[in-house]
This record gives C-alpha cells, sequence and structure tokens, in this order.
C-alpha cells in the first residue's frame, strides 16, 4: 500500500509548490527554483547536496543539504533568510525510519513539516498516523515537544487539471509546525510502519539532555539510539562519547552490536575506545560487532 507519496506536478499550479510535496517548507515560502508542471527549472546553484552515505544489513544512513534551495528572488524582492536547511535520515532495518531536520533562519519564523498520502491521516497525542489500504505508519513527533499538526486536503478545488489521474484528486496531507517560532528549529521524527489493524510494537523515547537531541526506539529485545550535537563539544549519553555531529547504537539486549558516527574522528562506548583516533574528521564511520575494540 502506498503510504507516504511524492504526488508529482499534481495540478497545474499548486503541484509546483513546495506545500505539494513532502519536504520542509520555510516561513511559508517556496523552494527555489521555481519550476512549472512541464519543468523548468534552470538555475544550477540551487541544488540538494547528498553525503554521508552509510549503507549496512543493519542500518542506512544519508544527509542532505538543501540550504540553497530556500534563498531567492522571489516577485523582484531577495528571500535570503535561511542560513542552513538540512535533512539526515537514519534506518534501522527493516522498518524504522529516523528523520531529523535542521533548520537555522536569520530570525524567527514558522517551519512546516510536510507529508502527502493518498490514505487517511488521523492525529492523537505526538503521534500521527497514516493509513491506507492494510498498512498504516505512525509518525513519532519527538522534537518539537510542543507542535501544532493540522490535517488538510490539496490541491485547491479550483485548480486547474489537466489528467483524469488518482493522485491530482483531492487528497489529505499533514502540516506539523512548532508552536513556537525560533531562528534554529530542530524537528526529529520517527516512522515505524505497520500493519492496519495491529499494535505499534515499538516504543520511542524521547532524550534531550545538555547538547544532545535524540530518541531511543525500542521493539523486542533490539534497541537504537539515534543521537545528534545541538552544540559543538560532540556527543556524549547513552554510554556513548564522540566528537561527531550525529551518532547511531545498536543493542541486542544490553550488547553492542554496531555503532555509525558522522562528521566526527573518534568515539568510545563505555569508556572503550572502538577505533583508532583519527586527526580529521569523516564523513560516516562505522563499527559492528565482531570488530576488534581498539588497545588503550
Amino acid at each position: 500500500a502506498e503510504l507516504l507519496v511524492d504526488l508529482g506536478y499534481v495540478g497545474e499550479v499548486w503541484g509546483c509548490r513546495t506545500e505539494a510535496h513532502n519536504t520542509i517548507r520555510v516561513n511559508e515560502q517556496d523552494q527555489f527554483p521555481r519550476t512549472r508542471p512541464a519543468g523548468g527549472a534552470t538555475q544550477p546553484d540551487r541544488f540538494c547536496a547528498l553525503s554521508e552515505f552509510v549503507n549496512t544489513d543493519r542500518y542506512d544512513h544519508v544527509l542532505g543539504d538543501a540550504t540553497t534551495t530556500y534563498n531567492g528572488v522571489d516577485r523582484g524582492q531577495v528571500v535570503n533568510n535561511v542560513k542552513k536547511a538540512t535533512r539526515e535520515m537514519m534506518y534501522l532495518r527493516p522498518d524504522v525510519f529516523v528523520i531529523y531536520d535542521d533548520v537555522q533562519t536569520t530570525g524567527p519564523v514558522p517551519v512546516d513539516w510536510l507529508a502527502h498520502t493518498l490514505g487517511e491521516i488521523t492525529v492523537k497525542g505526538e503521534t500521527v498516523t497514516v493509513t491506507q489500504g492494510g498498512a498504516a505508519v505512525d509518525i513519532a513527533v519527538i522534537e518539537p515537544a510542543r507542535f501544532d499538526a493540522r490535517v488538510q486536503s490539496g490541491p485547491p478545488a479550483d485548480t486547474e487539471i489537466r489528467i483524469d489521474d488518482r493522485r491530482t484528486k483531492q487528497h489529505p496531507f499533514v502540516r506539523i509546525r512548532p508552536v513556537e517560532a525560533t531562528d534554529h528549529t530542530r524537528m526529529l521524527t520517527v516512522l515505524l510502519p505497520r500493519r492496519a489493524g495491529e499494535r505499534q510494537q515499538a516504543v520511542t523515547t524521547p532524550i534531550r539532555a545538555e547538547g544532545v537531541l535524540g530518541v531511543r526506539i525500542a521493539k523486542g529485545d533490539v534497541t537504537g539510539i539515534a543521537l545528534f550535537a545541538t552544540g559543538e563539544g560532540g556527543i556524549r549519553h547513552s554510554g556513548i562519547a564522540t566528537d561527531a555531529r550525529s551518532c547511531f547504537l545498536l543493542l541486542q539486549g544490553e550488547r553492542l552490536v554496531q555503532v555509525a558516527i558522522h562528521r566526527g574522528a573518534r568515539a568510545e562506548y563505555q569508556g572503550q575506545a572502538l577505533f583508532p583516533a583519527r586527526a580529521e574528521r569523516r564523513e560516516s564511520i562505522v563499527w559492528q560487532e565482531g570488530q576488534a575494540l581498539v588497545e588503550e
């Protein structure tokens, strides 16, 4: 079943708007370059750079930096209020997705997290649930702690539709927005798919500590811990100490199975170095069970 989908250029105008896609919208403005249903995006200086790739049998990772797509010229006025806009995705196989959006702006502005579906959307507490056919996905909102989740529908009824396709008809989407606008918005969500009608087996617990934001995901005897540095001092939490910008720990019971650090040079777990310290940070470094620990 299709759960969270990109609908393409639905409608003649609305489908080209940022609001019509699964992304971040800043200050209710569109990303650049503006385009048309037939294409026409011809600004090579507006792009999303992908980096920090990890692909293992248990864990995948990628970072997207789309800062340049939020700065441009709109109706003759320069729009340049975004200093940073990144999306980091961690995938704990087979069915846990962690999404961390980090947006810095020149002043307090509203930031929207958008998700589209051809199914149904319900909101209960800190969880948004999308159901389509026999499948569902629970979206656990870890950060911000206080947010407004609004279910809307699109494209607008008066939008010109050229193709008779189900994707062009009215469909729901959810807009998640922090209650308080700031100049540094962090949004952390966990996507947990399941069968419709079954209870969610995974339990998410927010982690908020000095200099660290993260989430603990427990499912059976497997625990995943995603941590993100909110300052310049690296990460110290859950037994891990690293100079990295972000990291992921995977445990089976009490046994450490895997650690991945991103934009770091060293890491320790319970006081034991996992790999030789490096002079320069690397995009990503992975330690897996069975790999020898570094001698002290």
